[in-house]
């Protein structure tokens, strides 16, 4: 199960664009990565001031 659930931040369904939890679990992916596709628009927004984003490619 999910211990920390990430809907508490607020924007996580802004940032986040699947439903990656159901009934308190992840799916693990098969392919590589995090297996969810990120909003860079509300990652940039949610930045802590002064740090810089990641090249994406």
């Amino acid at each position: 199960a999910v211990e920390y659930h990430s809907y508490e931040l607020g924007w996580w369904e802004d940032l986040v664009e699947e439903d990656v939890i159901e009934d308190g679990y992840i799916e693990v992916p098969k392919e590589p990565g995090l297996g969810v596709t990120l909003d860079m628009d509300v990652v940039e927004e949610q930045m802590v001031e002064g740090e810089e984003l990641f090249d994406e490619a």
